[in-house]
């Protein structure tokens, strides 16, 4: 005899998977939108729900702390964009790429920079 818990409404689909290979991971954000579909879970936090419980155990960790702590990753495109830095090897997406390169430049403009006093390092730290 059948519960009432095991009739699902959404088509049977196994959920998607990643194997952690970075050169896979655009590919498997498209699989994780199709499951969300079929399963009639799009919001946001359902994606990334999805995405991470489909993860590797030490990503879906690290994927989990990302998530938890930073605030722009409140949205499936911030997420995606967070995670898909974390792979070098995909070209990064290019509004994020502008930021990062603004933050390196400030970083090496001050990395050249001696602190001989507190006051100077106060102005560094003002920076961030």
């Amino acid at each position: 005899m059948e519960g009432p818990c095991s009739q699902s409404h959404a088509p049977f689909e196994s959920p998607p998977e990643f194997l952690g290979q970075g050169q896979d991971l655009l590919a498997y954000f498209e699989e994780v939108v199709e499951y969300g579909k079929a399963q009639g879970r799009l919001g946001d936090l359902s994606l990334m729900t999805i995405a991470i419980e489909g993860a590797p155990p030490l990503h879906k960790t690290f994927w989990c702390f990302l998530a938890a702590h930073a605030p722009a990753v409140r949205q499936w495109d911030g997420f995606k964009a967070l995670i898909t830095l974390q792979y070098p090897e995909i070209e990064p997406v290019e509004d994020i790429l502008e930021c990062f390169k603004e933050f390196q430049s400030c970083l090496e403009g001050t990395c050249r920079n001696e602190l001989s006093s507190v006051l100077a390092l106060g102005d560094y730290l003002h920076m961030f």
